[in-house]
């Protein structure tokens, strides 16, 4: 028996990887009966597009697993594009994920996790002197998605908080 593997990707929602939690992270948990097939990617990027845009509106959180399967079961299922070029996932009909949960290759590993964005609350800043009209203050925030960004803010002369920019970058 050939000991190749191929890395596939696959999106999930919290239910799904409480499954695979519950299975020691070594398998994949049976498809429901509306789901026929089950469906794994080839693209680290698309399994994160997916994640991001499809299973946080749909489920509150997405999960990017990981897993190594054998090439010899992965060859009997044709690549299909569904997108652009980086839309590749293979179609294994639900009745075979048993026998690809055999063939997967140590553990199922979660590389990212995503969230709905953050909308930071600011409280008012605290006057520096008895004068509220001008202050300007600046807030660092990070967010769980990743990124910083800085809020900068002055008070008017009522103590009302105006924003003034938003600044953004990636923590990577």
């Amino acid at each position: 028996m050939n000991n190749e593997t191929t890395i596939l990707y696959r999106p999930v929602g919290p239910k799904e990887l409480e499954l695979i939690r519950q299975s020691g992270y070594r398998a994949f948990p049976p498809r429901l009966p509306e789901q026929p097939i089950f469906y794994p990617v080839l693209t680290e990027v698309y399994a994160h597009q997916i994640a991001r845009d499809w299973n946080v509106p749909a489920t509150g959180a997405g999960y990017v697993t990981r897993f190594a399967v054998r090439t010899e079961f992965v060859k009997r299922y044709a690549v299909q594009v569904v997108g652009n070029s980086e839309h590749k996932e293979l179609w294994i009909p639900a009745e075979d994920l048993e026998n690809l949960n055999r063939n997967i290759v140590g553990e199922i590993g979660v590389i990212a996790e995503y969230r709905p964005p953050m909308t930071p609350h600011l409280p008012a800043p605290p006057p520096a002197s008895n004068e509220l009209g001008n202050l300007r203050v600046t807030y660092p925030v990070k967010t769980q998605t990743g990124y910083s960004s800085t809020l900068s803010a002055i008070t008017d002369s009522i103590g009302n908080v105006r924003l003034l920019e938003a600044r953004q970058w990636s923590s990577l």
